[in-house]
């Protein structure tokens, strides 16, 4: 079923996800036709229609400050906001570059939390209220650039979790490090083993659940789109990203049902994309990834020559193996390499 089949409708400043099907019991003015008995309620209780909060990373922010609470006193004035943790960051800037002209220009204090009891916690203080909502208003500022530039942090990707791949992947790797001599310590653990379809972009607890539901939304499609079969995959040769000579990424590649996946990632990529944002546009590259530098202490990555790997695994088979399932999942940053968690999946036939 393609996303074309689906509008958004708003009734009762809210937004609805609606299949155009039976989108003609809503009259034009967004308000329930005369000529129906259903109401809203009925609406919402069917699969095809859903509601969708507003998920714009503008929107999120503008929704974040609505809740400011505002406390004028005769002396001073304090405003109270709750802002994701693990952006504060990002807000405040290197040296405070992003804060301190504000701080210093509105003459009031921000205070980002440190205690564990509201780690979301953003004090504005200040003895004149109308300074004190400027820098409220440039502080909303800075957060919607921080939040519209987020790099990604969500994944839509495909895991393997075949014990004998998984064996298949542990002998060669100790292979690469023992004849080819690869340093192990960028190898990519084989229970980590996925393909990814896209990136995600997201920025608040929210944009996770509406992001999980829109997932279990799309099963349909998807099994659709497969004509309820299996979709397999080939594991055949070695490449490297980029210049085989100076590479930081080692991999396996990937066939499969071109048109199937194709269609499959259009389709992740045309349901998130209209509802999150910054999405990764890129051209996917099917891939299983063996090997990775990018991630060190310091965060600086090195390159290799992986030509003679290349040439000498190009034909390396492991064979074909079932997606099992398809999986949305947080990418979380560690020294030496990328960790996975999963929030949620649907099966695959």
């Amino acid at each position: 079923m393609s996303c074309d089949e689906y509008d958004i409708v708003e009734v009762d400043n809210r937004k609805y996800r609606v299949k155009k099907s039976i989108q003609p019991h809503l009259s034009v003015s967004n308000e329930l036709s005369e000529k129906t008995s259903y109401d809203m309620k009925e609406y919402c209780d069917e699969p095809d229609c859903i509601y969708v909060p507003s998920l714009s990373s503008k929107e999120q922010v503008e929704e974040i400050f609505k809740k400011a609470e505002i406390t004028p006193r005769t002396t001073d004035c304090t405003i109270k906001l709750l802002i994701p943790n693990k952006l504060h960051g990002q807000i405040i800037g290197k040296g405070g570059i992003n804060i301190s002209p504000i701080k210093e220009e509105c003459q009031c204090k921000i205070a980002f939390a440190s205690s564990d009891d509201t780690p979301d916690l953003v004090r504005i203080e200040g003895v004149n209220e109308d300074k004190v909502r400027e820098a409220m208003e440039r502080l909303k500022n800075v957060c919607i650039n921080v939040f519209c530039s987020l790099k990604s942090t969500h994944t839509i990707q495909i895991p393997f979790k075949s014990s004998d791949l998984l064996k298949q992947i542990e002998i060669f790797q100790e292979q690469l490090v023992k004849i080819d001599g690869l340093n192990p310590n960028y190898l990519q653990k084989p229970q980590a083993l996925h393909l990814t379809l896209t990136t995600l972009s997201i920025c608040t607890e929210q944009q996770v659940e509406v992001a999980s539901k829109l997932l279990e939304d799309m099963a349909p499609r998807i099994y659709s789109i497969l004509n309820n079969k299996p979709l397999l995959f080939e594991l055949c040769g070695i490449s490297a990203m980029g210049n085989e000579e100076a590479t930081r990424v080692i991999y396996i590649k990937v066939k499969t049902n071109d048109e199937q996946i194709n269609k499959i990632i259009e389709e992740i990529k045309q349901t998130f994309n209209k509802y999150l944002d910054k999405q990764n546009q890129s051209e996917v590259i099917l891939h299983m990834t063996l090997f990775n530098t990018n991630k060190l202490k310091n965060g600086k990555s090195f390159v290799i020559d992986a030509s003679d790997i290349v040439r000498k695994y190009t034909g390396k088979s492991f064979g074909k193996y079932k997606a099992e399932s398809l999986v949305f999942s947080s990418m979380i940053n560690k020294i030496m390499g990328t960790k996975y968690a999963l929030i949620n999946s649907i099966p695959l036939p």
